[in-house]
């Protein structure tokens, strides 16, 4: 503001204006050196209020990260089995007969490498698919065997012989309820995972088969658990609906229980993990199964803009914060 006359009179050769505080409660006037201001210490730290609001802010932004992460993982659950990068999408309810494996795929190379073909049958062999969708329970009941389903699912040939027998003298070991969401067994409360099932369906196995039924839909299925010599548990189970025979996966596992023997072998006859193999690697994804030797997991590739988001929601928080705007 202007100086005052009484500022021209007391002017001693220093440098000075006048300045006014105009906030309501503090009513300073005076003279401050030119040059005093440049030089002041920092402004005070924020009062407790303003840090707790910056932090409520933050605390705000994170968790619409999160509640966004949450809508965007249910929207993909809905979407079907294809949805997140397995083969084309479909619809919840529908059925979808997966993808033939090429010539060259690692599960018909693996198996002639590590497992013998199982003895000739006058029956066709079955068709080896992956990554299909069971939306429609009955839609295309098994016409096969019990011993063409498993040995084309590479079961040790004992057990194969040993499920069949309990399946034909229907000597069940539990009962499962089967959802989208899981195959739980009904007496032991085992359970079993619905997006790497290998299922059976007309005259044709396939290969990290997913649950797909129509929302709130549940099944029901004979389930016969063996275990070899080494107590390792094969979980087979054949639905109510239309007998397909299906190898289950038990859930939370690293490698399920019903490891087919193809990649069973590869790994007892090979030093190497099977992580270093990129033919075992690709075995197992297609299967749905996980590998061992992996030394942490990973998570899913949508998590990992949620994340991001959610450091640069607390970078920029931060900075708000350092900068106080």
């Amino acid at each position: 503001m202007p100086r005052l006359p009484e500022d021209r009179l007391a002017d001693d050769g220093t440098p000075a204006h006048r300045y006014r505080c105009r906030a309501a409660t503090c009513g300073w006037e005076g003279l401050i050196e030119r040059g005093a201001l440049a030089a002041a210490p920092p402004a005070p730290e924020p009062a407790p209020r303003h840090r707790l609001r910056q932090a409520t802010w933050a605390l705000a932004g994170l968790a619409g990260v999160a509640l966004a992460a949450v809508v965007v993982n249910a929207a993909s659950h809905r979407q079907g089995p294809s949805a997140r990068g397995s083969g084309p999408v479909v619809a919840q309810g529908v059925s979808h007969d997966g993808d033939a494996l090429p010539a060259d795929h690692p599960m018909l190379a693996l198996v002639d490498e590590a497992v013998p073909a199982p003895a000739s049958s006058p029956d066709p062999a079955l068709a080896l698919r992956q990554r299909c969708a069971w939306g429609q329970p009955g839609r295309s009941p098994y016409k096969g065997t019990v011993e063409q389903a498993l040995n084309a699912a590479r079961l040790p040939a004992p057990l194969v012989q040993q499920v069949a027998a309990k399946i034909r003298a229907h000597d069940v070991s539990d009962r499962v309820a089967i959802s989208n969401a899981t195959i739980r067994a009904e007496a032991s409360g085992r359970e079993y995972d619905p997006k790497a099932v290998v299922m059976t369906y007309g005259r044709t196995l396939c290969m990290a088969t997913q649950v797909n039924f129509k929302a709130g839909h549940t099944e029901r299925a004979d389930l016969y658990v063996v275990s070899d010599d080494a107590g390792k548990r094969y979980s087979v189970m054949v639905p109510d609906v239309c007998g397909n025979v299906s190898v289950l996966a038990e859930r939370g596992k690293s490698l399920p229980v019903a490891v087919l023997a193809a990649a069973q072998a590869l790994a007892d006859a090979k030093p190497l993990r099977l992580a270093g193999d990129p033919k075992a690697g690709d075995l197992l994804q297609t299967l749905g199964l996980r590998d061992t030797s992996a030394a942490r997991e990973v998570p899913e590739p949508g998590s990992l803009p949620m994340v991001a988001l959610a450091l640069a929601a607390l970078a920029w928080s931060l900075r708000r914060r350092r900068t106080g705007r």
